[in-house]
C-alpha cells in the first residue's frame, strides 16, 4: 500500500473510534451488592441506533412483603 493510503486508513479508524466515543453510550458496571435495580433503556439518539440497556441501582427500594401483595398468582 502506498503511504497516502495508510494515512487515510490510520485517520478513518481514528475518526471512528472517536465518533464511538462520543455517540455511543457508556457501558455501566452493574453494582451487584445491591439489593434492587431497575432496567433502563438507552435513549437512541438522531445519529445512532442504539438498543439495549443497563440495569440502575435502586438507592430506597419499597420493603415490601409478599403477604402485602393481593390478587397475584404465583
Amino acid at each position: 500500500m502506498s503511504k497516502d493510503l495508510e494515512q487515510l486508513i490510520t485517520r478513518a479508524e481514528h475518526l471512528n473510534a472517536t465518533l464511538e466515543h462520543i455517540l455511543l453510550p457508556k457501558l455501566l458496571k452493574t453494582e451487584w451488592t445491591a439489593t434492587a435495580w431497575r432496567y433502563k433503556a438507552y435513549q437512541p439518539s438522531l445519529l445512532t441506533q442504539v438498543s439495549g440497556g443497563y440495569l440502575q441501582t435502586v438507592a430506597h427500594p419499597h420493603l415490601i412483603r409478599l403477604d402485602d401483595i393481593y390478587n397475584i398468582d404465583l
